[in-house]
């Protein structure tokens, strides 16, 4: 599997607590971007273990997809 670069150009929404599966002892953060890969714009949910990761989120944050 290759994976390619990505880059955040708008965050959609704030940083969010999802604990759908906490009675399995699974929580994280998670928050909504539109990223450019390549010319292509398209959007994605990122997750995070910690809120001080998702907090990171910016424009021009990068990622691997």
């Amino acid at each position: 599997m290759n994976v390619v670069d990505a880059v955040v150009t708008k965050v959609l929404s704030a940083p969010r607590f999802n604990d759908k599966y906490a009675e399995d002892g699974v929580t994280w953060w998670e928050i909504d971007v539109e990223y450019d890969c390549y010319g292509r714009i398209s959007t994605r949910t990122l997750t995070f273990k910690a809120r001080n990761e998702a907090d990171e989120v910016k424009v021009g944050y990068q990622f691997l997809t």
